[in-house]
């Protein structure tokens, strides 16, 4: 009704055909119809790349060494999974390799254009000490994701017997999260 009343008035305001603005906005002066309006309002979820992400870019970027103090994780579940990985894996594995050639290699345009807004921020110097706090943010949001998924399978069980197995995950999990939080690079 609101969107009808600003058609309204802008085509009063422009002197338009109030027919031609309900057009342009997909609007109609009746009942709008609920079926159609649920499918041109899809929702678009962006991803966006997490500040520790941003943060292991910088730190590659500023400095050349940083790659061989995260190397050793690069390969861990935790990390690919992460949406910046293929961004991280060049940069780690060529230290010398600029960030558009890097960038030319991916299929994400999305991811492409984020990294690229990324560089261009403003970020104070990120020690490798940083860099590896930011390693143990992205382990610690691995472990809130896995414990979410075990509890979503515990829940499928009710109050049935669940596997031992799923309760024995759940107890390491939560062991793994006090130990990466109490880390201190």
């Amino acid at each position: 009704v609101e969107r009808l009343e600003v058609a309204k008035a802008v085509a009063e305001g422009f002197r338009v055909p109030e027919a031609i603005i309900f057009e342009q906005l997909s609007l109609t002066p009746g009942r709008s119809d609920p079926k159609r309006r649920m499918n041109t309002e899809r929702t678009v979820v962006a991803r966006l790349l997490k500040n520790s992400e941003k943060q292991l870019i910088h730190a590659l970027m500023q400095d050349r060494q940083v790659g061989r103090s995260i190397e050793p994780f690069m390969g861990s579940e935790f990390m690919t999974t992460a949406w910046s990985y293929p961004v991280l894996t060049g940069l780690v594995q060529n230290p010398d390799r600029n960030i558009e050639d890097v960038l030319g290699s991916l299929e994400d345009e999305e991811l492409r254009r984020q990294v690229r807004a990324v560089v261009f921020e403003p970020f104070a110097r990120v020690t490798t000490e940083e860099a590896l706090a930011s390693i143990a943010q992205l382990y610690d949001a691995h472990l809130v994701k896995k414990e979410k998924e075990i509890r979503e399978q515990l829940k499928e069980y009710g109050s049935g017997a669940a596997p031992p197995e799923l309760a024995k995950q759940l107890m390491e999990i939560a062991t793994e999260k006090t130990r990466v939080r109490a880390f201190k690079p």
